[in-house]
This record gives structure tokens, C-alpha cells and sequence, in this order.
């Protein structure tokens, strides 16, 4: 049965056979009826005068083994694809004549002219290894390598290449493959089960795909640092995620290279083309070759020492005007690669004018060995479609960095089978296969009865281990679930000079309604001093509601929370906790010293805090305390020395203790931070932090008499 939004989407996508189409409207005939199957009958055919017809193909060598994410581009635009890793690709057109051509690093590059009229197209490309050209040069005693002169020159033109564009706009499709060659039985001391295994799609060794997502993107750059990621579609194998959607340019023209997170190396990498380069590197020249009409020289990248931020491989370079052609270059731990084990970048770049080339394809591949963990994994992004003069509205660029279309994750598998610009492999058809179908079939459980019950049994009972050693949460499992978790009693147990032995309980029971988007908690904590038989006990009331809003003025949108706590309980002096139960647990037995300093107070509080979408902040709380002095009932410790426990109150600051009182303070915190940047998603946006610091102003105000109040103090 077709849906509006899946007819839309074949629409959309530009349906490539007449066929589809037949199928589609004798499925439209049968869900909407005659009249509106005649409709979508004109809507469709009207949409062949724009047809697209595929040309596929695969790309090997001489000896016909494939060859994996080749270049294939179309002559004279901006528009190609990539071979998947079986070597096959394909392209959608449009009728008229083509040049096609395909190229792979260290191969000739070929091309291959085509007429599309009124069918599909299988056009293969045979490629031969580069027959290398060495440059003639008179050979002395101690001559340099040809090498270093055309990086010498390549570090001359390095700055005018690094970033040559004011603004520009290009599309990219981002393919992310995870895969693991083995998962152990433990991690961290945890089991991890067979079944678990096999919930995420991999065998019972953990051998399988972990992670499969594929998007399409939008992306826009203006000078200085203005750029906006919009993602059009995103998809995940086994969710209804977004995939992820984010492409890297790895600029070789930085002295200092990122590759993805700064986690790899803080450091980045040296560039084989930075300034400083020659003291990093030793350069072999292998020869060269002409291609449209250029020479392009082949350089072999040696690092001369070992663990420095460094690559390995082969640079491409053009002749004349010195620009990267190509790189296929490797990081290892030996490059102080960190996190990951290898590290190999494949990147190809190529003209979108006449004075400036950009990245047209970019794989990275990635393996790691932790933890008994094994994987591999890579990174396919695929750039088209590059625009170098855009006209960007007067609020483009604006705090969303990210943004998501409304419909970026229910495109139907027909529009990515006709806009997907590499094929899949067999394997990852097979995941999408099996875990889509797994998660439509748990979807369509998750509303039975039975299923909620035997989530409910997984759970397990509740035992005496899990009271006092782990801790556990229970869920009801509802659309609207209501969750109950406690915390280990035994993590909670503490020691001081004032109640001696302490025993906490903590336990909280969560409540979302709306579709989630509002919540109430209840948040209980017990807790007993079994050397000064203090029992004290408080509840906090909390309720969250997320008022989502786009906007884009100041006041608007946000989240809003609202509080109420009251009871009695054991609090420190200095609120801010800067000593840890735990820590002066160890302090008070090991080594006699008591820094934490705390007293009672029976108290209720009411607070209400506002984080508004621009980065704005607002907080107000009212608290009512009576406040009780706690003496030092104890001088026990393990470790007997020559110290004196000190007093239970800030002795540095005060010469005795206070005397019981009762406090009504006031407070107004407002907090604002400039430059705060979002992440757009359908219906809310999320914020992701600012380069510029948090500017916050607070007011308390201790109110005398009222309620007996003997406080009476302004702090600002």
C-alpha cells in the first residue's frame, strides 16, 4: 500500500522507469481510486519530459580485479560518483550526450563519450597502471631528488590554495561503515551476552555491521568562519535516526591538518606541504603523467622520524601550478595517531573553475584494536554540485549551525535506490534488509500487550544484591512511561565525625506525558547518623516542560522548570560540595582529618528556571530555613596519631559554632551567553555551546522577621 508521502517521494526522487511509474500509479488506483490514480497519472508522465536514465557500470584494472572507490565523474562539471568497494558505480541523467570519465589513483585516467536517449546504459572502464615519466635531469654527485623542487614550490603556492573561496555552496552524500571483526565475551568487567549480540545485528562472535548510516547535505560557507550544515535526508540501518551528517574537508593546505576531532592528536598532523615540511619529511619522486592535458607528478611522502605527527604515503601534484591533485596517505601509531590504529585517507580533487579546485571525493578507512575489541570502518563523502558565487539571504548564516529538513528521516527506499550516487555492496544491503525489517516488526510490537510484558519480566526481580550493590530502575513501559530507579545503598555509605556510620537511600520516580516532551519527577532521599541516631528524610518535586520554538527571537521557545523540595537534611557549609563525602571518608580514617563541615536544617524551597532558545537564562528560588548546629560525637579512626579532629564549623572563620536560627533568603540569577550556536531538529533545536564565555549576574536577599527570619544581608 502507497502513501501519499511515498508517491511524493517517487516524484521527488524523479522515478527513472516507466515501470516504477506503472507501479506506482496501479498502486495509487488501488488506494485512493480512479480519479486521483488519473491525477498522479499526469503528474507522473509529466515529469518524463525531466527522466532520468542510469549508466552503470564497473571500474577495474588490467587483469580484471575491481577497483574500489574510483572517480567517475561527468567532463565539464562538478557532478560524478564513487565506486562502491565492489568497483561497480552508477549515475542518473538526463537524455543528451555525455563525457564520462573514470580515474583511480596511480591508473590512467579514461574517458568515454555516450548518447542517452530512451534506454539504460552499461558503460565499464578498464584501467592501466600509470606508465611513469622521469623528468630528465643531469645527474652530479649529491643532486637532490626532483622531489623537493616541486614541493618547494607547492609550500610557495600552499597559502593562496588554503582557503581560496569567499563563499560557496556544494551537496554531499556521506556513507558511515562500521564493522566489527570480534567483540569479546567481557568489557570492563561487564558480560556482554550472545543475545545482545544478536540484537545488534552481529553474529554470536560480534562479527558483523555495527553502524550503517548514508545522507544527503547541503553545504553553505562565507568568509571569515560563516557555514551552515542543512541536512535534506538522512537514513540509519535499524532506526529511524538521522544517520550520521557530517562531511570533513581535510585540508592538506594547513600547516597543521585535522582529521576529523582533535581527539586523534591534539596536535594535528603536519601537512607533507607546510611550511616547515622539508624538516619532516624526505620526498621521493616516482615519475609522472599527463591527464587533460596536465602533468601531474607522483611524490612517495616519507616521514624521516618516527612517533611525530606525520603521514606516509603518495602526494599528487600538478606541474606548473603546483596545486594537489590527489593524496593517498596513511597515519599509524607510529604518526601518534591515538584512539585508533591506522588511519588512510584517499582524496581527489578536481576543477570548478578556472582558477580554483576543490575536494570532488574523500574515503577514509579506519582500524581498531581495544579492549578486545575489532573493527574497521570508513568514511565515504561525495562532493558535487559546487555553486562559487551563492546569494545568500541577509539571515542565512544566523545560531543554527545544524539543520535537519522536517522530512529528513521518512524517505521511502525508492528515493535513495534513485539518488544515492554509490551503490550499495551486497553486505550492506543485506543489513539494511534485516535490521529495517527487525525494527518495523519491534515498532509494531512495541503497542502489544504481550511485548510490554516481557519487557517488564526482562527486567528481573527486584533482590537484595540490587538494593545494596547495583542499584536498579523499573519502567511501566507505557507511551507515557513512568520509570522507578533506586541507587545502591552500599556506594552510599560514608563516614564523619559527627554522625559516624552513615547510611543513605535515594531512590526517584520519573513521569513523562505530552509525547515526553513534560515530565515529573520525584526525587526521596532518606538518611540516618547511627553515632548521633539523626534520621532525615526530603522529597524534591520537579516538573520539566520543553516549549520548543523557531522563531529565532529571544524569548521565545526554551525550557522551563519548576521545583519544590522540603524535609530535612545534612548539608555543608559550603554549598558549593567541595569535599565529597567519599573523599573525606578517606581523610577522616586513614589520616584523622575532618574537612567536611556540615549542619542540619529542616527547610522548604521553591525555585523556577528558564533557558530561553538565544542563550538566556533565568533562575529564581525562595528557601525557608531552620538551621541547626551538629557537634562532633565521635574521635574514632582507623589510623591513631597525634591529631585532633577539629570542630564541626568553619574554624578558620568563625570562633564557635552558630546558635539555632531560622533564614528567609531570595535569589535571582540571570545568565546569558553570547554567540550560542543550535542544532535544528524537526519541531525543536538543541544548543551546542558558544566561543564566547557565560555572562551571569545573581542577587540573594536575606529577609528578616518574616517567619521568624533573623537573616538580613544583600549579595550581589
Amino acid at each position: 500500500m502507497v502513501d501519499w508521502q511515498h508517491c511524493v517521494d517517487h516524484l521527488h526522487a524523479n522515478v527513472p522507469t516507466i515501470n516504477k511509474r506503472l507501479v506506482t500509479i496501479c498502486a495509487v488506483t488501488r488506494y485512493y481510486g480512479m480519479r486521483q490514480a488519473i491525477f498522479f497519472f499526469f503528474i507522473l508522465m509529466s515529469v518524463n519530459c525531466f527522466a532520468n536514465f542510469r549508466i552503470k557500470g564497473k571500474v577495474s584494472d588490467n587483469k580484471g580485479q575491481p577497483l574500489p572507490f574510483a572517480s567517475i565523474q561527468i567532463k565539464g562539471t562538478t557532478l560524478g560518483t564513487t565506486t562502491n568497494n565492489e568497483g561497480v558505480y552508477f549515475l542518473d541523467l538526463e537524455s543528451g550526450n555525455y563525457t564520462i570519465s573514470a580515474q583511480y589513483v596511480g591508473y590512467e585516467k579514461k574517458e568515454a563519450s555516450v548518447v542517452l536517449k530512451s534506454s539504460h546504459l552499461v558503460l565499464d572502464f578498464e584501467l592501466t597502471p600509470l606508465q611513469l615519466m622521469m623528468k630528465e635531469v643531469i645527474v652530479r654527485p649529491g643532486a637532490p631528488d626532483p622531489a623537493y623542487e616541486i614541493i618547494r614550490q607547492a609550500i610557495k603556492k600552499r597559502p593562496s590554495y588554503e582557503n581560496p573561496l569567499d563563499s560557496f555552496t556544494c551537496e554531499a552524500y556521506i556513507k558511515t561503515l562500521v564493522k566489527t571483526e570480534k567483540i569479546p565475551d567481557k568489557f570492563f568487567g561487564r558480560k556482554i551476552e550472545k543475545t545482545e549480540k544478536v540484537k545488534a545485528g552481529l553474529d554470536s562472535n560480534g562479527k558483523g555491521i555495527l553502524f550503517l548510516s548514508e545522507s544527503f547535505a547541503k553545504i553553505s560557507f562565507k568568509k571569515p568562519n560563516k557555514t551552515k550544515l542543512e541536512v535534506i535526508s538522512g537514513r540509519q540501518s535499524g532506526s529511524n535516526g538521522f544517520g550520521f551528517n557530517f562531511p570533513t574537508f581535510i585540508n592538506f593546505y594547513s600547516n597543521n591538518v585535522q582529521v576529523f576531532s582533535s581527539r586523534l592528536n591534539p596536535r594535528g598532523f603536519v601537512s607533507p606541504v607546510a611550511d616547515g615540511a622539508l624538516l619532516y619529511y624526505k620526498y621521493k619522486f616516482l615519475g609522472s603523467f599527463w591527464e587533460d592535458g596536465r602533468e601531474i607528478n607522483q611524490i612517495q611522502v616519507i616521514p624521516k622520524r618516527k612517533l611525530e605527527p606525520l603521514f606516509e604515503g603518495t602526494i599528487q601534484i600538478t606541474e606548473g601550478d603546483w596545486r594537489i591533485h590527489s593524496v593517498d596517505l596513511l597515519l599509524t601509531k607510529n604518526s601518534q595517531l591515538e584512539l585508533i590504529d591506522s588511519l588512510r585517507i584517499r582524496q581527489l580533487s578536481i576543477p570548478v573553475s578556472r582558477t580554483v579546485w576543490r575536494t570532488k571525493d574523500q574515503h577514509v578507512l579506519f582500524g581498531f584494536k581495544q579492549f578486545g575489541i575489532q573493527a574497521t570502518g570508513s568514511f565515504l563523502n561525495v562532493y558535487s554540485k559546487y555553486e562559487l558565487a551563492p546569494g545568500f539571504a541577509r539571515k542565512f548564516f544566523n545560531n543554527v549551525l545544524i539543520k535537519y529538513d522536517t522530512n529528513v528521516n521518512k524517505k521511502s527506499h525508492e528515493y535513495w535506490d534513485a539518488s544515492r550516487p554509490v551503490p550499495l555492496e551486497k553486505e550492506e544491503l543485506e543489513d539494511y534488509q534485516l535490521k529495517d525489517s527487525l525494527f518495523a516488526l519491534r515498532k509494531e510490537s512495541m503497542n502489544r500487550p504481550e511485548y510490554k510484558d516481557s519487557l517488564r519480566k526482562a527486567q528481573g526481580k527486584i533482590t537484595y544484591k540490587k538494593i545494596i550493590y547495583s542499584g536498579f530502575q523499573r519502567s511501566n513501559y507505557k507511551s507515557n512511561p513512568t520509570v522507578f530507579s533506586w541507587k545502591a545503598l552500599l556506594p552510599l555509605l560514608e563516614y564523619n565525625t559527627v554522625e559516624g556510620v552513615v547510611t543513605n537511600a535515594n531512590f526517584g520516580v520519573n513521569h513523562s506525558f505530552n509525547s515526553r516532551q513534560s515530565n515529573v519527577r520525584m526525587e526521596g532521599s532518606l538518611r540516618y547518623g547511627f553515632e548521633n541516631r539523626h534520621l532525615n528524610g526530603a522529597v524534591l518535586f520537579r516538573y520539566r516542560h520543553t516549549e520548543d520554538s523557531l522563531d529565532g527571537s529571544l524569548l521565545s521557545g526554551g525550557r522551563s522548570d519548576w521545583s519544590l523540595g522540603f524535609g530535612k537534611q545534612v548539608v555543608q557549609f559550603n554549598r558549593n560540595n567541595s569535599i565529597t563525602p567519599q573523599v573525606n571518608t578517606r581523610y577522616t580514617l586513614l589520616v584523622r582529618e575532618n574537612y567536611m563541615k556540615i549542619y542540619e536544617r529542616a527547610f522548604i524551597d521553591i525555585g523556577y528556571k528558564h533557558n530561553f532558545d538565544k542563550g538566556l537564562e533565568l533562575e529564581m528560588q525562595l528557601s525557608f530555613e531552620d538551621r541547626m548546629p551538629l557537634e562532633n560525637q565521635t574521635d574514632f579512626s582507623i589510623v591513631k596519631n597525634s591529631k585532633i579532629f577539629t570542630p564541626n564549623y568553619p574554624y578558620e572563620k568563625i570562633n564557635t559554632n552558630f546558635i539555632r536560627h531560622k533564614a528567609m533568603i531570595v535569589g535571582i540569577t540571570l545568565q546569558y551567553r553570547p554567540g550560542l550556536r543550535y542544532v535544528e531538529l524537526p519541531g525543536r533545536k538543541i544548543p551546542i555551546g558558544s566561543k564566547y564565555p557565560t555572562l551571569s549576574m545573581e542577587l540573594n536577599r536575606g529577609i528578616p522577621t518574616m517567619l521568624g527570619s533573623t537573616v538580613d544581608f544583600t549579595k550581589w
